[in-house]
């Protein structure tokens, strides 16, 4: 009886499942309340970077000292970013003129699929960063969001994204609005 080499069945799909939990586990879960768990980074200078914007212009974080910041940490495959994008859209929309800056750093490598998704409903300043400044910050899931003031001082971080949570975002942003001593 001749033996053939053929791999188990099960053995090709194997890889395929490992590697969609592994892109899932970064994205915490719709139901999930948002939470601002510890982070090394709470009332510390946030670390600044330089990535490309959607245009090819290099932006860096420090360009926007004097400003206060929603730093949004985001993918197009995960469902909550997809959620709190509109809503980080509409106060954007709402308190940029009293100086609010809104960045949304996306963590993906496919440009183009990243440009199509944020060009048609995001106005606020989105970067590309393809995973490698982000690894400066405390990223344990995404959404990941960060609030710093106007000196450059992580105030808050929160993880995840829930129906209601609009209202704490909001919050946190007339904080940093409010708080000129910063």
């Amino acid at each position: 009886m001749r033996q053939t080499n053929k791999p188990p069945k099960y053995s090709l799909a194997m890889p395929i499942l490992l590697s969609l939990l592994f892109a899932l586990a970064g994205c915490t879960s719709q139901d999930s309340a948002i939470r601002e768990p510890e982070s090394a980074l709470t009332d510390k200078p946030a670390p600044n970077f330089t990535l490309r914007d959607l245009k090819g212009n290099q932006v860096s974080l420090s360009d926007f000292r004097g400003q206060p910041v929603v730093l949004n940490f985001w993918a197009t495959w995960c469902a909550p970013c997809r959620t709190e994008i509109p809503h980080l859209e509409a106060l954007y929309t709402k308190y940029k003129d009293q100086g609010l800056v809104v960045i949304g750093v996306n963590i993906e490598t496919d440009y183009m699929k990243v440009k199509k998704f944020a060009e048609p409903q995001i106005s606020y300043t989105v970067l590309l960063d393809g995973r490698t400044q982000s690894q400066g910050y405390d990223i344990s899931g995404i959404p990941c969001t960060y609030y710093i003031d106007r000196k450059g001082i992580v105030r808050h971080r929160s993880v995840g994204f829930a129906p209601g949570d609009d209202i704490l975002i909001e919050e946190k942003i007339k904080e940093l609005l409010a708080n000129l001593d910063y």
